[in-house]
């Protein structure tokens, strides 16, 4: 991906298929926090398609520390952080096991 932005600005046709990814990507994401708001699991004014480019974002953000040999540790911070973002619910603290121990 990082290959293709960087092509994308001297290639129109590999920035359109970058920005059609990146429109995959992140309606996927959002239909994902849809349908956790329908179970209650987040809360229902969180705007899905908005949390859904930022974890597209994230992801591919995530490429260069992963490739750099950063710390498992250190990943998953940064995984843990960025999940803070989403205005889980009681329930879906629940079904997520997040009182299951170490996730380490």
């Amino acid at each position: 991906m990082k290959a293709a932005v960087e092509l994308s600005g001297s290639y129109p046709d590999v920035a359109s298929t970058v920005a059609t990814a990146f429109g995959t990507m992140r309606t996927h994401y959002a239909a994902c926090i849809a349908k956790a708001q329908e179970a209650g699991e987040i809360e229902g004014d969180a705007y899905a398609d908005s949390l859904g480019a930022y974890f597209c974002a994230v992801i591919e953000g995530m490429v260069t520390p992963g490739g750099a040999d950063l710390s498992r540790a250190t990943l998953l911070n940064i995984g843990f952080t960025s999940l803070a973002a989403i205005p889980v619910t009681e329930l879906g603290r629940e079904r997520l096991g997040t009182g299951d121990g170490d996730w380490s």
